[in-house]
């Protein structure tokens, strides 16, 4: 039987190759996560902006039909020059 102790790095070679390969996993899991965080925010804040927006072009296109509607109202009432 060959005991675990007896290799030439006393058993620990293997265990600090995998304690970094943990650590590296970990750290670029939390890059990960911060990444999605700061993308969440940037995705938020632009559905924020597209909603004013679309509120936005929603009023000028009810403004527009106001003015439209005054228009034609206002060419209606007048006369044509020959009279």
């Amino acid at each position: 039987m060959s005991n675990a102790r007896s290799g030439d790095d006393g058993g620990l070679g293997g265990n600090a190759a995998g304690n970094e390969a943990l650590v590296e996993i970990q750290t670029r899991l939390e890059f990960q996560d911060r990444t999605i965080a700061e993308l969440n925010d940037v995705i938020t804040d632009q559905q924020k902006q597209l909603d004013s927006l679309s509120r936005r072009l929603e009023m000028l296109g009810d403004n527009l039909k106001v003015l439209e509607a005054s228009v034609e109202t206002e060419q209606d009432d007048e006369k044509p020059p020959h009279y």
